[in-house]
């Protein structure tokens, strides 16, 4: 069954999305694996997806070659992954396995078969505006701040079932996966467990089987869980969750029991603008209902000058998008994408498949030059070959057509260069997907 997602309709204030600047953050050797001196193989990786298998470290590729070979020879047939499945993830379960085949495919296999509730948002938006889970900033790295208040969900947990907390965390998460997660960059998020106000005549069992969930749903997502509002339920409650965890997720728990705690952690990696006042920070406490529960609070994320060698110049990234170097390139880059006129037919075609799927596009068309709108950017093609394509007519977007060709125009002539605008409006229908199609005399633009 095919998970649920926010969609527009379920949530049209749904604007929250990974910053301009984070795609210019690469972390640092250090901060993509725990590199073991002694025994590279107990390495421990952060980052799993990579463009080149050269960013691997050699053990690495060869137990994963091994892998796939004793899938296919084993379980060719029974071992079916998602479409959306990528090598990164296999190699998270190799790891969690320490290498070893046979459990590395018994966790894959739990994986899939993990049951994830489903229900409509509808049943679920209360349970997210309720506050029990948000995101709340991001600290240096750019990871997301996830803040659940334990005792938020105790206050709920009698109205709903706990199927329905599930639903929600995996929805909250995935939106995370898909807006605010960078693969090959940021691909880890930071938890604050608030205990405050848990009363030790109620200890949070439930809780645990979210935590749980979490765990087996996103392998390797987590980088620092801090525990805080640190009380004697806390001792209960551990006992029980660390016989739940790996050894290695068990030491990213920090426990804040106090200001001192507060200022000697958590605000050593997260600029204060980027947490709530009540965790140290300067922002205001947030207030329920939540509405849309992510929130970036400030444009500000650095603490110090330690990250400077790890964020890099535009011209640098543009000459890492020329060398096909990034797993996901920016929504904000403009790309110059020229294709030689005197390829054969067959490799132009390939290209153009690889800009579209790059750029999210449905279709592009015959042309001397093409600029298509992804979110609030232009990108331009030179010299494509033509898609099969269906048409019908559309009059009902004259004003918006009219704009999007002047902003074009008007950024043509900036650059010394001038179009003729004639405006032929057609609807063209592509890959069941409907995109907005206008022919200009020597431009086209789709969005």
């Amino acid at each position: 069954m095919q998970e649920i997602l926010f969609t527009k309709e379920d949530c049209p204030n749904c604007s929250v999305h990974t910053p301009k600047e984070a795609y210019f953050y690469f972390p640092s050797f250090e901060n993509q694996i725990k590199f073991d001196e002694n025994d590279p193989k107990n390495s421990c990786r952060i980052i799993f997806e990579k463009k080149d298998k050269k960013e691997y470290l050699p053990h690495e590729n060869d137990y994963y070659e091994k892998f796939i070979d004793y899938i296919n020879d084993n379980y060719k047939d029974v071992l079916v992954l998602p479409n959306d499945w990528t090598e990164g993830e296999t190699r998270k379960y190799l790891q969690a396995a320490d290498f070893d085949f046979e459990d590395a495919v018994k966790q894959i296999k739990e994986r899939l078969n993990l049951y994830i509730p489903q229900y409509p948002f509808e049943n679920i938006s209360e349970i997210l505006s309720s506050g029990f889970v948000y995101m709340h900033g991001l600290d240096k790295n750019y990871r997301p701040i996830i803040v659940c208040s334990v005792s938020t969900f105790m206050d709920n947990i009698d109205k709903f079932e706990l199927d329905y907390f599930i639903c929600a965390i995996n929805l909250f998460s995935n939106y995370l996966l898909k807006h605010i997660l960078i693969p090959g960059q940021v691909e880890n998020w930071i938890i604050i467990t608030d205990l405050s106000g848990v009363s030790l005549l109620k200890p949070p069992t439930k809780m645990i089987s979210v935590f749980n969930f979490l765990q087996k749903r996103f392998y390797y997502r987590l980088s620092k869980l801090y525990v805080y509002g640190m009380n004697g339920i806390l001792n209960f409650c551990w006992k029980i969750v660390k016989n739940l965890i790996n050894d290695t997720t068990k030491e990213k728990f920090i426990f804040i029991s106090n200001e001192n705690d507060i200022q000697t952690t958590i605000i050593n990696h997260v600029h204060p603008s980027q947490l709530e006042e009540k965790y140290g920070g300067t922002s205001p406490n947030i207030n329920v209902p939540l509405g849309f529960p992510f929130f970036l609070p400030s444009d500000k994320y650095q603490v110090d000058d330690s990250n400077k060698d790890q964020i890099i110049t535009q011209e640098k990234y543009m000459t890492l998008i020329e060398n096909d170097k990034l797993v996901v390139i920016s929504p904000y880059i403009e790309r110059k994408m020229k294709i030689d006129t005197n390829l054969s037919q067959n490799l132009k075609k390939s290209m153009i498949l690889r800009v579209k799927n790059n750029m999210n596009v449905s279709t592009v068309n015959s042309n001397e030059c093409v600029i298509v709108k992804n979110g609030m950017e232009f990108y331009e093609c030179e010299s494509i070959v033509e898609d099969d394509i269906l048409k019908s007519n559309n009059s009902e977007k004259n004003l918006e057509i009219n704009s999007l060709i002047l902003k074009s125009k008007n950024k043509y002539e900036e650059d010394n260069k001038d179009y003729e605008i004639s405006i032929n409006n057609t609807v063209f229908e592509a890959n069941e997907k409907k995109v907005d199609y206008f022919q200009c005399s020597s431009v086209c633009i789709i969005f």
